[in-house]
Parts: C-alpha cells; sequence; structure tokens
C-alpha cells in the first residue's frame, strides 16, 4: 500500500484487512498476509543535506569510466531521454534526492558522519528538524515487530 504519510498508509490497511477477512468470511476461506517490505515517507533534513554537501565540495565529485558513461547513456536511450551519462560536477545546493552511488559517495558519507559525531550543534540542528517534521510523534516500523526475513534456511 502506498500512500502520501504512514497515518494515511495505516488507515487504507485497517480498511483492506477488513475488506480481505470479510471476504474469507464470505467465501469459507482462509487467507495469510506476507510482507515484502516496508516504507516510511522520506523525512529530508536541510542541516543534514547541507553537512553532505559540504562533504561533497571537500572530497569532489565522483569519477566515472567510460564503460559506465555508456551504460548510463545506454540506459538514458532505452528510457527517451537525451544521453548524456552521468553528470561528473558538483551543482549548487538543494534538497536532497536519490543520485548514483560511488566511491566518492561512501567517503562523503563518512566525513559527515564524522561530522554529526564531532559536532553536537549540527546533531541537535537535525534532531530538532526531525522533531518539527515528526511533530514528536515516535517512529513506528510499518513491519509487524515479530516478521521474519524471507531467508531460506
Amino acid at each position: 500500500m502506498r500512500d502520501l504519510d504512514r497515518d494515511s498508509v495505516e488507515k487504507n490497511y485497517a480498511r483492506a484487512l477488513g475488506v480481505i477477512d470479510g471476504a474469507a468470511k464470505m467465501s469459507g476461506t482462509t487467507y495469510k498476509i506476507r510482507f515484502i517490505s516496508g516504507v516510511h515517507e522520506v523525512l529530508p533534513s536541510r542541516a543534514g543535506a547541507e553537512a553532505v554537501y559540504a562533504n561533497l565540495l571537500l572530497v569532489g565529485p565522483p569519477a566515472f569510466s567510460a564503460e559506465e558513461q555508456a551504460f548510463a547513456r545506454e540506459i538514458q536511450k532505452n528510457l527517451g531521454v537525451a544521453e548524456k551519462g552521468l553528470k561528473t560536477g558538483i551543482e549548487p545546493f538543494r534538497e536532497p534526492e536519490k543520485s548514483w552511488g560511488s566511491g566518492s559517495t561512501a567517503k562523503v558519507m563518512a566525513a559527515t558522519g564524522l561530522d554529526i559525531i564531532q559536532d553536537p550543534k549540527l546533531l541537535q540542528k537535525m534532531r530538532n528538524e526531525w522533531l518539527s517534521k515528526t511533530k514528536g510523534k515516535p517512529y513506528v516500523s510499518p513491519l509487524p515487530p515479530d516478521l521474519q526475513p524471507p531467508v531460506k534456511k
């Protein structure tokens, strides 16, 4: 199930469970629910993103091989979009978004982790943003607490 926020997903899920249960009762059958994954809405942190950006400037942009660029252009071609390959420069700061991972990514994330550990003000700023966005509501996993990973033994 998907929706704009976790509360809406929970309401829709409860309704779907009612429908499933009712259909099973009407048909005299049983059902089993299997979870494959669970998602939660994104709660971006501007303070965290600014720390990541500063470390990206420090580490530098990722370097992609000719083979990686060719692969990216092939994907772009198949999607019918401009075949530009992967970006190799650093653009001005903006809100976080997904990007291709690389060795540079690991260095930037490690440096940002150190910043968070060493700078209590940054950690507090990030926490304040999170509290503001969640309005103090605690995180609850979308997966049942007794769910086991679907790994064959």
